[in-house]
């Protein structure tokens, strides 16, 4: 409106439409006409006007809050009063306010009921502890857990630190031990090295995937770390192999669809079937030659039939307009017999011509072996 008043700017459409319902008038008379400025209820928009409540009801329930065993929160009581935020109840009654906020943080908090199960000495845990690291094999926490009484092996990890560490390294040592006394590291090594060497020869090529599998490995990163050459010769393998697959597969769909279209009816062309492979014709062109040329030659005989075909159509019903026009004593012109003719199938003035000539000759023919 400033800009406005001031011939600085020019008002939006919007702008207009939104005075032009405050003031209640016509946007032609808001624009040509003087106006009062409208009441202070009519500026303020219902949608956005919030009811005030009155002092006495907020103060009433916080006083009945106060008087509960357990008063609600600020938020609650801004909520049934119908604000959004705490501050509108706390600027009325500050008072009220604080003393329910103060009530709800030293009120007592009910403790949870402790569990009626006796807890398991820890005497009895610390000597399955000692006895289970003086044994030579392996051990499991959580096995040794559920033998004493623990319904879980966190006890193990914060009373008994020391202990369990001692039982982890021991663990630790027997894994190594056993992996020693397995297979040595040269002949795993060369183990993993033959593996990938007859993978080459299997039929069909495994994964890497599956080549550490075989090994126990949940990954493969230990077998590609270890050769990482033969590992990517055996997926580049696999890769030619499953792509040699794929195009075997599609050059008997091909083969096939050619075999098909010889026998065909009417004989389709080349443009139809590769419409139909959905490739481009320089792919399977030097693939099947012969096929491709059988299936040509078909269609380019088909096509002069159709052509002979619509030309000896066309021929007889040129003699049947030239019989007629000759009955009424009408000269055979073309323009003449293209009208005694319902549907012509030509219209090319050449073909019109022979096939008048050669109507008119059998015409001629016919009346010589009368005679």
């Amino acid at each position: 409106m400033r800009g406005w008043s001031r011939k600085t700017t020019v008002p939006r459409l919007t702008s207009v439409c939104e005075l032009s319902h405050r003031y209640n008038v016509s946007i032609f008379q808001l624009l040509t006409e003087p106006l009062d400025s409208p009441s202070s209820r009519d500026q303020k928009p219902a949608s956005k006007s919030h009811p005030r409540v009155a002092d006495s009801v907020v103060k009433a329930l916080l006083q009945t809050a106060l008087k509960t065993a357990h008063p609600p929160s600020l938020q609650e009581i801004a909520n049934q009063l119908g604000y959004r935020a705490v501050a509108s109840v706390k600027r009325r009654c500050p008072q009220h306010c604080a003393a329910i906020a103060s009530r709800r943080r030293t009120e007592r908090i009910t403790p949870r009921p402790k569990s009626a199960r006796t807890p398991v000495p820890r005497a009895r845990i610390e000597e399955a502890l000692i006895e289970e690291l003086n044994k030579p094999g392996f051990t499991d926490l959580k096995a040794l857990a559920a033998t004493v009484g623990l319904s879980s092996k966190r006890r193990l990890y914060k009373d008994f630190r020391d202990l369990r560490l001692a039982i982890v390294a021991k663990n630790a040592r027997f894994v190594r031990q056993r992996q020693r006394r397995s297979v040595p590291q040269d002949s795993f090594r060369a183990a993993i090295e033959n593996a990938l060497r007859a993978a080459f020869e299997e039929q069909p090529v495994p994964t890497v995937t599956e080549v550490a599998m075989r090994f126990g490995f949940a990954t493969v990163k230990p077998i590609t770390s270890r050769f990482p050459e033969l590992t990517k010769s055996l997926m580049s393998c696999r890769r030619n192999l499953r792509r040699e697959e794929q195009d075997r597969r599609v050059r008997e769909q091909v083969r096939q669809i050619l075999t098909d279209a010889l026998t065909e009816s009417p004989p389709p062309s080349c443009a139809e079937l590769f419409r139909r492979i959905d490739c481009h014709k320089t792919r399977w062109w030097n693939t099947f030659p012969d096929q491709w040329a059988a299936v040509r030659s078909r269609h380019v005989e088909y096509q002069r039939e159709v052509r002979r075909s619509k030309r000896q159509a066309f021929a007889e019903d040129a003699a049947r307009a030239v019989a007629q026009l000759q009955k009424q004593g009408v000269y055979p012109s073309c323009k003449a017999v293209l009208a005694n003719i319902s549907e012509p199938r030509f219209r090319c003035v050449d073909i019109l011509s022979e096939a008048i000539r050669l109507a008119r000759l059998a015409t001629l023919n016919r009346a010589v072996r009368v005679d």
